[in-house]
């Protein structure tokens, strides 16, 4: 038996992935921690100005919930306070976007040293935390 491969372009494979729609998504749900994070954030996208409230934060991006109409791929500027740290400007993208409850799931692209090691704690901060969770 002969096996025939076929080659695809690129942008065949991403609408094949983005038709698909996993239920998990693999940038949330990735090897870095997640964390409950709720907060007023700002969302700059396509030129308009968003008020919304961030649902979890890890090192990778944020989960946000608001009234902007986003679409995947969408490049965004969004605007937050880690607890214990200054406020953040970060470029981001959005990678999946959650239906049920209007939330965008927004990769960090240019996160600065100091709010990735905010964010660090604040994540290790809650870990400790949790029920279960030996010290």
């Amino acid at each position: 038996m002969e096996k025939v491969l076929r080659w695809r372009s690129k942008a065949s494979m991403v609408d094949d992935v983005r038709e698909s729609k996993p239920t998990i998504s693999p940038f949330r749900h990735g090897r870095r921690s997640w964390r409950v994070h709720t907060s007023q954030v700002g969302l700059l996208a396509g030129g308009q100005y968003y008020l919304g409230r961030s649902f979890e934060i890890g090192e990778c991006g944020i989960l946000v919930g608001g009234e902007p109409d986003l679409k995947i791929d969408q490049k965004v500027v969004i605007t937050f306070q880690v607890p214990g740290s200054q406020p953040a400007v970060v470029r981001g993208v959005v990678r999946n976007i959650e239906e049920k409850r209007k939330a965008y799931e927004v990769e960090f692209l240019n996160l600065d040293f100091s709010i990735k090691r905010a964010i660090r704690k604040f994540v290790a901060s809650k870990t400790n935390k949790e029920p279960g969770h030996a010290a």
